[in-house]
């Protein structure tokens, strides 16, 4: 095992290493768990630290020559899929399953049987899903609200993004992240924002992954914090004792 793992380490990436490790691992545990094996040999192998790659994402622009061009192609369901995913941020698994009753009461409505963590969440309605919804016909007697499939859904992100010459591959998560990103950006509290995703952390992930982002908004408000000190919108009171 320990010969694999050093001819692996320089023969591959770290993250196609860590995936034969964990396989490895997990078939030595079952070797022990059927009494083949007295202990997994794999269980102390090292992982590799994979580098975090920063994703190229559309901008608003970009956004809206992908849809366009994904809606002359014909595939107009499936563009209205991922506008709605980039304004509400669900995954493609929430997204396909969702009925026209979960978007009834004025919010987007994951059932916890469809949800990743088994809570049920509401997501706001913005403008810009209203906007959407009006356009979308349903189609009896299916109450599907996007009536296609995600293999479908990504030949068509493929062939728009290839169609405006977008360097880089996208994926239905993408948008999601897009969503994420915007949200930050526009000043979102990172518990409420996490709650939209159906993070169950309270927003650790996202203070992780959109480190930079938050960052930059810290920084934002403290300009802003400054700002209102120096022009004395906020007045501190001295020799005031509250009891």
């Amino acid at each position: 095992c320990q010969r694999w793992a050093a001819a692996r380490a320089v023969e591959c990436a770290p993250r196609t290493y860590n995936l034969e490790r964990a396989i490895l691992k997990k078939l030595l545990a079952d070797a022990v768990a059927d009494g083949a094996l007295l202990r997994n040999v794999a269980a102390t192998l090292p992982t590799r630290k994979v580098a975090e790659r920063a994703e190229k994402l559309p901008t608003e622009t970009e956004l809206a020559a992908l849809l366009a061009a994904m809606r002359s192609a014909g595939a107009v369901t499936e563009a209205a899929l991922v506008e709605f995913i980039a304004w509400t941020g669900l995954r493609i698994t929430e997204a396909l399953a969702l009925t026209w009753a979960g978007v009834a009461a004025g919010g987007v409505t994951v059932a916890a049987e469809g949800a990743k963590n088994g809570k049920s969440r509401t997501v706001p309605i913005f403008d810009a899903v209203n906007r959407l919804l009006t356009d979308i016909t349903p189609t009896p007697p299916s109450d599907i609200l996007f009536p296609t499939d995600r293999w479908k859904l990504q030949r068509a992100i493929d062939a728009a993004c290839s169609a405006i010459q977008f360097p880089a591959r996208l994926t239905p998560h993408s948008f999601r992240k897009w969503f994420t990103s915007q949200a930050i950006s526009r000043g979102v509290a990172i518990p409420t924002l996490a709650a939209w995703l159906g993070h169950s952390d309270h927003g650790s992930l996202l203070l992780k992954t959109y480190s930079r982002l938050t960052a930059e908004q810290s920084n934002a408000e403290a300009l802003k914090m400054s700002s209102a000190l120096a022009s004395n919108e906020i007045k501190v009171e001295t020799g005031v004792e509250n009891k």
